[in-house]
């Protein structure tokens, strides 16, 4: 692994390309879990140990091995996975990042960002039940995770065909990927 260091705009470029802001709501306990995740690969790792390193050493990175994929039988190829998901990394990554974003991802990062310190300004810091915490902070998070799904409708094919074969779905959710 070379031993450079990224720039923080190339780091927001392939964010912009290949990475996924990312809001979760804890069923029954009314806590919000935060994600930032980049998947590649396992043929392309090294870049995102050298991001990693290029953004103070913050996240995890895990590799996939490969899996059989259930519908269609096939194999998929063993992945990388590059997640900051601890409160005290994404505050890191947000200041580190903040003005970075030039395309797709400048309005999600800007909602990701606004989401996290609303949260974490106004909650119990999702140590309670859902029933102890402000209403106005349960509407206000289900608002900004409103803001980050992005629903696609493909025509592929082969998306038609998937389709048919699962009749529950009706609809692709993708959150800012």
């Amino acid at each position: 692994m070379a031993d450079k260091k990224l720039s923080l705009d190339y780091i927001a470029g392939f964010i912009d390309g290949e990475g996924c802001f990312y809001i979760h709501n804890k069923k029954n306990t009314g806590s919000w879990t935060f994600h930032i995740n980049i998947r590649l690969r396992d043929d392309d790792k090294e870049i995102l140990y050298e991001m990693k390193k290029s953004i103070n050493n913050i996240g995890n990175i895990s590799i996939q091995k490969e899996r059989k994929n259930k519908i269609n039988n096939s194999i998929s190829k063993p992945m990388c996975n590059y997640r900051i998901t601890n409160k005290k990394d994404i505050d890191i990554f947000i200041k580190l990042m903040d003005g970075k974003f030039h395309a797709k991802k400048k309005r999600d990062f800007e909602v990701f960002k606004e989401a996290f310190y609303f949260y974490y300004k106004n909650s119990t810091n999702g140590k309670c039940s859902r029933k102890r915490q402000p209403n106005f902070v349960v509407e206000s998070m289900a608002k900004y995770k409103q803001q980050l799904s992005l629903i696609k409708e493909y025509q592929s094919p082969e998306i038609e065909i998937y389709k048919e074969n699962c009749p529950t779905i009706d609809r692709w959710m993708w959150f800012i990927c």
